[in-house]
């Protein structure tokens, strides 16, 4: 792979991660409305706001679960590119699917969108396998921060986006919308990117007993993936909770729910550039780890208080 090529590969991945994470950071501070009194475009009781809410949370990383499982493997066999853009498709199709169930008053469809995205999302991991297919030798650490750092911009500018929708709109019965048809124009603009900017960076292998399912692992990968689990889940409650919290305890409305992800995103992005680096002179990943862990404990149980 020349270094032209290369290049755009790497920015079209990287806008790929920056889609889908944004799509957080657009829809996290609006659910709230939705499944409040407030707007109850699906005329639920009362007693049934924080039911649907939560199982709305619920069933995106449901559908993260399966789809990190399976596409994986489906991209040894079928192509990187090939999968990449089929989880865009989906992740664009489900927002089409959000805004269709908002506007029909469908609580089903909607959370039928919402899985959609969750099994539309592997695109995240294969973009990391992908930058372990291009990367030089002794630089795939530098490629996988560019990586994570996607991410937290990403989810920043997904955030910025619903302060704005919010700032403008918010006087609006429906302003709720407005995030659906962010998602919705980024990912099929991302579609056509990846479609038309980069190419195979992985030869398919032949079909020969396909195992979507292997779970033949190391014991030692098998507890690392168990710490990074209960760390998984440790954000997913901080995450997920955080809108809802906001909205019943502290009556935050659109707009400061989105300052508070924009926040939390910058907070993220000044880490990854700033913090990381600078942990990773002064330490080795084994204790950089412990002194990371027990500060986010710490930090997690003062916002418990």
């Amino acid at each position: 792979m020349n270094i032209r090529t290369r290049s755009l590969t790497i920015v079209t991945l990287l806008l790929t991660v920056v889609t889908d994470i944004m799509g957080m950071g657009l829809v996290f501070p609006v659910l709230p409305t939705i499944f409040s009194s407030t707007s109850n475009p699906f005329q639920l009781a009362s007693n049934q706001f924080f039911l649907f809410y939560c199982i709305t949370m619920m069933i995106v990383p449901i559908g993260w679960s399966i789809s990190g499982v399976i596409m994986g493997r489906l991209s040894d066999f079928l192509g990187r590119k090939k999968v990449i853009l089929f989880s865009l498709i989906a992740s664009t199709l489900s927002y089409g699917l959000c805004i269709l169930g908002l506007n029909l008053g469908s609580l089903s469809l909607f959370i039928f969108a919402r899985l959609v995205i969750g099994l539309g999302s592997g695109s995240f991991s294969l973009v990391q396998t992908v930058m372990t297919d291009i990367a030089p030798e002794g630089k795939l650490g530098k490629y996988m921060g560019w990586v994570n750092a996607a991410s937290a911009i990403g989810f920043v500018m997904g955030a910025f986006l619903t302060m704005l929708f919010s700032y403008i709109y918010g006087n609006h019965n429906d302003h709720y919308i407005l995030p659906f048809y962010g998602g919705f124009s980024l990912c099929l603009l991302n579609s056509l990117l990846v479609y038309f900017c980069i190419g195979e960076t992985h030869q398919p292998n032949e079909i020969k007993n396909i195992k979507l399912f292997n779970f033949e692992i190391s014991k030692k990968l098998g507890y690392l993936l168990v710490l990074f689990t209960q760390l998984e889940i440790a954000w997913g409650i901080f995450l997920q909770t955080s809108p809802i919290m906001l909205d019943r305890i502290y009556f935050s409305n659109s707009y400061q729910i989105g300052l508070y992800y924009f926040i939390n995103g910058l907070c993220a992005m000044l880490s990854i550039f700033i913090v990381q680096p600078w942990f990773e002179k002064r330490f080795t990943y084994e204790s950089a780890t412990n002194v990371l862990a027990l500060t986010t404990a710490i930090f997690m149980s003062l916002l418990s208080i």
